[in-house]
């Protein structure tokens, strides 16, 4: 008997390194924009506290408002998941990523709807405050993370990767992966424009929080002026 599980492993394992060729700007920018958003974590870590002053004194006061650990939280919860999106589409596992990227979508309109002040824990984030073409995705990936569309059909089609004659089942469909530079590059590329919104809603958080200016992101994450209070050191005293 066959060791499947294997075979599907050593067969991701062949259509990532034929994606990694494949891809390599896509790569590149993915990475450009998670870096990007990384430097906003950065200053969402360096600032758990801000200066509050009582009777002429300076105090850093942990932030515990609940709007702001709410936002926070679900932040981090889209945000661990921009790895796993681009290393599932990477090893020819369109379907699992699709999963994800619907979520990463919903995610990111949920984080608005906390911005706003308008999240209900009763329905589903509605979409239609993203950008209009964020909305047009979002059926597609709806129908294909169900596999209510022909998507699992189409895309177990040989191409490469699952196409040797002992992985097809009797109608053709591979039990492997199987690889699809065309999808590949869409799943990544709509993961990269929702990367790009989460860094502006980051920014936005920043800024109503006190923690990072309004001026242009670029200097302010590079050590421009900002709007924070700055806190002697002589003055981060715990109450």
């Amino acid at each position: 008997m066959r060791n499947w599980d294997q075979f599907i492993v050593i067969t991701s394992e062949k259509i990532n390194a034929k994606s990694s060729t494949d891809l390599t700007a896509l790569l590149k920018k993915n990475n450009e924009v998670s870096k990007r958003l990384g430097e906003f974590l950065d200053l969402m870590l360096n600032n758990m506290s801000i200066p509050e002053i009582r009777e002429g004194v300076t105090y850093q006061m942990v932030r515990t408002d609940p709007v702001q650990r709410e936002w926070e939280a679900t932040f981090s919860t889209v945000n661990m998941t921009g790895p796993v999106i681009v290393s599932l589409a990477m090893q020819g596992f369109y379907s699992s990523a699709i999963c994800l990227l619907r979520q990463e979508l919903e995610g990111t309109a949920q984080l608005k709807h906390i911005l706003d002040g308008r999240r209900s824990t009763n329905w589903a984030p509605n979409i239609r405050h993203l950008s209009e073409r964020m909305r047009r995705w979002y059926p597609a990936l709806t129908e294909s993370a169900h596999l209510s569309s022909d998507f699992a059909a189409s895309m177990q089609a040989p191409l490469f990767g699952g196409d040797d004659n002992f992985s097809l089942l009797p109608h053709g469909s591979s039990i492997l992966p199987v690889y699809n530079k065309d999808v590949a590059e869409e799943i990544i590329e709509i993961h990269i424009e929702i990367r790009e919104e989460l860094t502006k809603q980051a920014e936005e958080h920043l800024r109503r929080n006190g923690i990072f200016a309004t001026q242009s992101t670029e200097d302010s994450v590079k050590g421009g002026n900002s709007d924070r209070q700055e806190v002697p050191e002589d003055l981060n005293a715990n109450e």
